[in-house]
């Protein structure tokens, strides 16, 4: 990766990946196209923890570990803990991965499952395989933001279950996507990527992927034409999991770089093979 110069998009672990790109002799350049996640409003938490316990859920998808702490932190703050906790102890669960089986610790509980892929997919397909039509499956995702508009809802990726005759309940603990306080920095990463100043731009949550397309709209002038095309033609783009690869097939954007497992050290190694098919090239 010697002198390769990588964009890295995301927040909270953007330093992390800095310096490991960095130690395989790459240039990062820090760009945030998010904020890190924050709490839901408290009120939307406590209405989405009722509407669980009296859906009684016959089965729950645990998606993250701070998500389900934080819900477990939210309902013993309003005296539902014990009642959530019952609800949860009666459904038969499953982890999307290590960090969720981590979160529902936080109410006692083991999961039944815990997917290999460390993927909503597979959550799905194991739910599929298992419920039966008209029972309740309850969800933890996050919800979602475009700039300031804020939805909570069924990731797209659940849609095969209430198609498949099973009813949902999301419950979202948290919110995800915002746009990032530091504009002139994420729109300094933008004209980057636009102008074919990097060579990989790495993106770790979907709404990094988006933002990237909305800041290049908001700049104005011909940034979005010359960011999709320098993502069809000379930035190669990296991404982990298929929901932030989504963004970009929905795009027609080519996708260079996904490790199957989504932890940024795989990112780190796939970037590397990348690199090393390049120069064979």
């Amino acid at each position: 990766m010697k002198g390769l110069r990588i964009g890295v998009t995301g927040a909270r672990k953007a330093p992390q990946l800095a310096a490991a790109l960095e130690r395989r002799g790459a240039i990062p350049v820090m760009g945030p196209l998010v904020t890190t996640d924050i709490p839901a409003d408290t009120h939307d938490i406590v209405a989405a923890i009722d509407r669980l316990i009296s859906a009684e859920p016959d089965w729950f998808a645990a998606s993250t570990g701070v998500g389900m702490r934080l819900l477990a932190e939210v309902a013993a703050d309003h005296d539902r803990l014990d009642e959530l906790t019952r609800s949860l102890a009666e459904a038969r669960l499953v982890a999307r991965g290590a960090k969720a089986v981590g979160g529902l610790a936080a109410f006692d509980l083991r999961p039944e499952h815990v997917t290999d892929s460390e993927t909503d997919h597979e959550v799905v397909e194991w739910l599929l395989n298992r419920a039966r039509t008209g029972e309740t499956v309850g969800i933890q995702v996050h919800g979602s933001t475009q700039g300031d508009d804020t939805r909570v809802g069924l990731d797209p990726t659940f849609a095969p279950l209430p198609e498949a005759g099973l009813t949902t309940v999301e419950v979202a603990p948290y919110v995800a996507g915002r746009l990032p306080e530091d504009e002139v920095r994420a729109r300094s990463l933008v004209e980057a990527v636009a102008s074919g100043a990097l060579d990989v731009i790495t993106f770790t949550s979907p709404g990094a992927a988006r933002n990237l397309f909305t800041l290049a709209e908001e700049m104005g002038g011909d940034v979005a034409e010359r960011l999709d095309s320098a993502l069809e033609r000379e930035v190669a783009v990296a991404v982990i999991g298929s929901v932030t690869g989504a963004v970009f097939e929905e795009r027609g954007v080519p996708i260079a770089i996904q490790p199957e497992r989504h932890r940024q050290g795989e990112l780190v190694r796939a970037i590397g093979r990348w690199t090393e098919r390049r120069e064979d090239d």
